[in-house]
């Protein structure tokens, strides 16, 4: 079992499951977000969804927000440095 300890909810998923979702998951490049660029399967079927659905699925925006364009107002910054970071202990 895999635990989504830390995620905000408190289900177990089962090894299996995740296997499946984590083996077949697959991401197209493309800049367009209403395009089914998204991949993966669960339960034997095959899912197929847009940049735009998969963060409303995963609650990062609802669908009034992706409406409205919010989605496309993002910032987008390059990544602050962390002074702390060793990329030797990783």
């Amino acid at each position: 079992m895999y635990t989504s300890e830390g995620l905000g909810c408190d289900t177990d998923v089962p090894e299996v499951l995740a296997q499946e979702f984590f083996t077949s998951f697959r991401f197209k490049n493309t800049t367009d977000l209403q395009k089914k660029s998204i991949s993966f399967r669960l339960f034997g079927t095959e899912m197929r969804m847009s940049l735009t659905e998969w963060s409303v699925r995963l609650g990062l925006y609802n669908e009034q927000q992706t409406a409205e364009g919010e989605w496309f107002g993002r910032d987008i910054r390059k990544p602050k440095a962390n002074p702390n970071f060793d990329p030797q202990a990783i």
